[in-house]
């Protein structure tokens, strides 16, 4: 059963009112109505079953059957991406993908070597297309988990928004002794995944993430792209189910 979301504001107790895009998608796209169950969530981790009892062209009512959790979010260990801004759509297929794979929260970092500059006149149409972006690849790969996607923040900043007992690892292509999947973490350890721009961290920033605690680690043989290696740092990261 397809996936759809359910925007803040749409549930009223036991029933679910829903108009623009998304009930437009499900009547016209999908063509279900009166009588068809249909399966939501609300971002929160959750399965959301409901039956449509009416609608129009836009607009559609249904009763809520059943809310359960979604067994492949229970007891998942939350993951952060914190990402250089890049150029172009880079950052962007990076968010896709790292959403589908699993990321709980995407944290764009302002580093010494970004070449994009964070305008803050155009920061709530910028936020706003990015967690469009995240409720799209979300719907796609059919997860129940909406990550946060947050402001831009710069490195000293990210202890106010990741857990404390978090595990912060670092994409390092000069790293050559200590492979990713080397790498020893409690399965339920909160983790962030740290990719800075092309060219990497700076020696300051690299320096204040081994005081940090940071531990760098190599994710293949060969140089990759920084879009690139958030997509494969996520994919080894969300996948962890070894214990230190």
């Amino acid at each position: 059963m397809d996936l759809h979301w359910l925007p803040p504001g749409s549930r009223h107790g036991q029933s679910i009112f829903l108009e623009g895009g998304e009930a437009r998608h499900i009547l016209r796209v999908r063509r279900k109505g009166p009588g068809d169950e249909i399966l939501f969530t609300e971002g929160d981790g959750r399965l959301v079953t409901a039956r449509i009892d009416r609608c129009d062209r836009d607009r559609l009512h249904a009763e809520i059957l059943q809310v359960r959790d979604d067994p492949r979010e229970v007891g998942a260990a939350p993951l952060t991406l914190a990402l250089s801004l890049l150029k172009g759509d880079h950052f962007e297929l990076a968010l896709e993908k790292c959403v589908e794979l699993g990321v709980w929260r995407v944290v764009p970092l302002v580093t010494e070597h970004c070449v994009v500059k964070w305008k803050p006149s155009s920061a709530a149409h910028k936020l706003d297309r990015w967690r469009r972006i995240a409720v799209s690849a979300m719907k796609q790969s059919g997860r129940s988990r909406l990550p946060e996607i947050l402001a831009p923040r710069r490195l000293e900043e990210l202890d106010e928004v990741v857990e404390e007992e978090a595990r912060w690892v670092v994409a390092d292509e000069t790293e050559r002794e200590r492979s990713i999947r080397e790498l020893e973490l409690a399965h339920d350890l909160p983790r962030l995944a740290l990719v800075g721009p092309e060219g990497g961290f700076s020696h300051s920033e690299r320096a204040w993430l081994a005081r940090r605690g940071a531990v760098a680690v190599s994710l293949s043989l060969y140089r990759l792209r920084s879009e690139t290696a958030a997509v494969a740092m996520v994919a080894a990261l969300a996948s962890w189910s070894g214990t230190s």
